[in-house]
């Protein structure tokens, strides 16, 4: 039986796993989805959807204003896509 030591530590343990993940993996386990659940939901491959969720490829720009819209942010906030007044990206 673990110690309530030994589950402070799991418990931190997950938490920092989380929010060391990107925004977009982070809303997706808030929302309660699941990598199959995501792909699911926007019509995508089990290994596309994760991929995505933990930012190895960028999303269509379609695909990524579908997910936008889901979640309810700007599309710049849930990639990190930042520019300047210039418009070049920061």
């Amino acid at each position: 039986m673990p110690t309530n030591l030994q589950t402070a530590i799991e418990r931190q343990r997950a938490v920092y796993e989380t929010l060391a993940m990107p925004l977009l993996y982070q809303l997706a386990r808030m929302h309660g989805l699941t990598i199959r659940e995501f792909a699911v939901v926007f019509e995508i491959s089990r290994n596309h959807a994760e991929a995505v969720l933990k930012h190895r490829t960028t999303p269509s720009l379609e695909l990524a204003f579908q997910i936008a819209r889901y979640f309810d942010v700007r599309v710049d906030e849930l990639f990190g896509w930042m520019f300047d007044d210039n418009g070049n990206r920061r």
